[in-house]
């Protein structure tokens, strides 16, 4: 399942439609006319771009304790656009942030 999480965030970077923002959330997908999209906070890309820099979520503004990389938000984004998706695993942290495939394909072992 990683390489389909995989092959569908590059598809969208051929197509110009993975974008990454400044601030704001973490990231968020979606379709349109044009079809599926996605956005990482650019923190992913300049901070946390590896397991060995790794940035950690926070819940309403306090510290999570709960780590993730550039690789783990991908893999979470593209889950959200794969047809049949269960959604996240739970409502409260950490498990609001984990998906059913998502944490397969995380590069931090203490997720």
């Amino acid at each position: 399942m990683c390489a389909v999480l995989a092959d569908s965030a590059e598809a969208l970077l051929a197509r110009g439609t993975l974008r990454l923002h400044p601030g704001g959330g973490s990231g968020y997908t979606g379709r349109d006319a044009s079809g599926s999209y996605m956005t990482i906070n650019q923190v992913f890309a300049t901070h946390g771009f590896d397991a060995n820099n790794p940035i950690e979520l926070e819940d309403n503004h306090v510290p999570s304790g709960y780590f993730v990389t550039l690789q783990f938000m991908l893999a979470h984004e593209a889950e959200h656009l794969i047809a049949g998706n269960s959604g996240h695993i739970g409502s409260l942290a950490p498990n609001k942030w984990k998906m059913q495939h998502t944490t397969a394909c995380d590069d931090i072992a203490n997720n």
